[in-house]
């Protein structure tokens, strides 16, 4: 079964939630996640929702580019 790309938008505590839930999801592949905060913009999602490792996906405030680099399938607002 080919993985389902997944991109989450928001990162407070709703989107922190969803991602860790995805991220313990077989079939899934965490494409990216948006922030509407500048600062956290490049911080690695893993760090962002206060996991012990880095996930080698870095949070974004560019919606567009996450759209049109990651292509993700499916894109769940947390906001």
């Amino acid at each position: 079964m080919a993985s389902k790309v997944i991109g989450v938008l928001g990162t407070g505590q709703m989107g922190i939630g969803v991602i860790k839930l995805l991220l313990d999801k077989k079939g899934i592949r965490l494409a990216g996640a948006y922030s509407k905060r500048k600062e956290r913009s490049g911080m690695d999602v893993g760090e962002a929702v206060g996991l012990d490792k880095k996930l080698g996906i870095s949070l974004t405030h560019d919606l567009p580019a996450l759209l049109e680099n990651e292509k993700p399938e499916i894109v769940i607002q947390c906001t």
